[in-house]
Order: structure tokens, then sequence, then C-alpha cells
């Protein structure tokens, strides 16, 4: 089945707290209010969103959450922003894990705004008591060049 213009898909929030996008075509306004969250969209609002405002996915602040999202992905052009980072889910695989030594190769290669929202979901996961490894931790902020709050 071919991608076309009206298939809805859900894309979710990358970013902890608050996320706004507006459409400049169209006017149409989406809030995400937590890392997670999902919204539907069409593959033309998000050709709308690549087109009006490509940090979304550059700075991976969303993900498609689709069985399909590779190939909506390519479709839109915007793959080679998300090589290690398909899914929300995919930063909690590297928080708990990924090899710490690993992550201390990955994560500088990530944005700012990739690694601020790794180091804030690290925190969120080390409140609920998942993050708990000294050696992952001390990985986690090598890579990214920021703390973890105690």
């Amino acid at each position: 089945e071919p991608i076309t213009n009206d298939l809805t898909v859900d894309v979710a929030s990358a970013v902890n707290g608050e996320l706004i996008w507006v459409s400049k075509r169209t006017g149409y306004k989406v809030i995400w209010n937590e890392f997670g969250e999902k919204n539907p969209l069409t593959v033309a609002d998000l050709l709308d969103m690549r087109n009006g405002d490509r940090a979304f996915f550059v700075n991976n602040w969303v993900t498609i959450e689709d069985p399909r999202a590779d190939e909506i992905m390519k479709h839109l052009g915007i793959d080679k922003f998300y090589k290690l980072i398909k899914s929300v889910d995919d930063l909690d695989e590297i928080i708990l894990g990924m090899d710490p030594d690993k992550i201390k190769t990955v994560l500088p290669k990530f944005s700012y705004s990739l690694k601020e929202t790794i180091i804030l979901r690290a925190q969120e996961l080390k409140n609920e008591g998942r993050l708990d490894s000294s050696r992952r931790i001390k990985a986690l902020e090598d890579g990214t060049g920021m703390e973890i709050d105690v």
C-alpha cells in the first residue's frame, strides 16, 4: 500500500516538557505535553513540518510511532536524521541497555537537543529506580557532557 498524504500516523514527542508545532501552511496546531505523548498527524502535516520546521526532525524532537515508520521516514526524506533513534523506546534502550563504553562513543555524535533529552530522560529513570548503575550514569554524563542531577 503506497504512502499517501492523507495517511495518519502517531507522532510522539521525544522532548521533556511541552512541545508545540504549528503548520506554516494551514495554521494547524499540535501540542505535546510530555515525553512520549503521541498525537495523530497526516503525512501532509509531516511534509509541512519538514518544509517549515526541519528542526523537529534534525534534532529528533519527534518520532514516528508506526509499523511503517522506516518507510514513512524514507518517503519524507528524513530517515538520515533517525539512524539510532527511531522511536521514543530507543532512548530508554540506549540509556538502560547499551554498553557504557559504547554510550561514550555514540552520544557525542548526537545533537545538543537530543543529548539534553537523553539526560532528562535518564533523570526520570533514575528517580523511578530503573537507572542505578553508577558506571552507566557516568558514561551518560561523559557522552553528553551534561550532568544527571542527584
